[in-house]
């Protein structure tokens, strides 16, 4: 469940919002709320933040209850940050060395979470950067294996050197593809963890196993056109039906011991 606090006022100004539904709002000097959007539409959430419908985006939030005054809300306190799970192991990765494995097709949400994870004193790495020239996306199969390599190097270096949280944001479809990170992992000390992107129910289907139709729908984001990372809908199948699914009983420290006897 994800909670926020927000001001008990109507007349918020939201002035960051994303597909995780991170928002930052400004409120003045007012009692905070809890509120709890775990049931909202993102989608139409999203529709009215970017046209600026403020009023239209609170009606959306279903407010639970209010907490008893405790204080007001300084001025100079204006930016309100999520409380949520990431932040919560963002923190505890500051506290000691975390290797963040993400795991998901492409374009769902993995280059964002990234940045969420790694927060300000990690480091997130992406084979794909290795295609990124000038702003654009330039893939060339040819040099697939050569990017992954380029970034396991980098990583490496980045967990060699204590650098904590640690978060590879590649789509890890097979088990295989992990492994040169886990084992680098337990060479330098690092606690293995992996995350797959869940900011909208939508991104699976109910029997757990990845959404194709809304994953297709999601390669015509501006921010991937813009750079040339829309993925026709073969690729999005192609990456869905090769994915190798943690169990859900099966811990953290269980899968990475598994991909390790790969």
């Amino acid at each position: 469940m994800n909670w926020y606090k927000i001001a008990n006022s109507p007349k918020m100004i939201v002035t960051s919002y994303n597909s995780y539904g991170d928002m930052t709002i400004l409120i003045g000097e007012k009692q905070y709320k809890y509120v709890n959007v775990n049931q909202v539409d993102y989608d139409k959430l999203e529709y009215y933040i970017r046209a600026n419908n403020k009023s239209a985006a609170f009606k959306l939030i279903k407010l639970l209850k209010q907490e008893e005054p405790k204080k007001i809300v300084p001025k100079k306190e204006k930016q309100l940050k999520m409380f949520n799970k990431e932040d919560k192991m963002t923190k505890e990765a500051e506290e000691k060395k975390v290797l963040f494995l993400l795991r998901a097709p492409s374009g769902s949400g993995k280059s964002t979470l990234a940045k969420e994870l790694a927060g300000t004193t990690g480091k997130s790495f992406e084979a794909d950067e290795y295609f990124m020239k000038n702003g654009k996306y330039i893939f060339d199969v040819n040099l697939l294996g050569r990017a992954h390599q380029w970034n396991e190097q980098r990583a490496r270096e980045a967990m060699k050197n204590g650098v904590s949280p640690v978060v590879i944001a590649n789509t890890n479809t097979k088990l295989f593809e992990m492994k040169p990170y886990i084992l680098a992992a337990k060479e330098y000390g690092y606690e293995v963890h992996f995350k797959e992107p869940n900011w909208s129910p939508e991104l699976k289907t109910q029997d757990g196993k990845w959404n194709v139709d809304f994953l297709a729908k999601l390669q015509q984001n501006k921010d991937r056109a813009d750079v040339g990372k829309t993925l026709d809908r073969s690729i999005i199948e192609r990456q869905t039906n090769r994915f190798q699914y943690q169990n859900p009983d099966e811990t953290d420290e269980q899968f990475a011991q598994r991909i390790i006897g790969q």
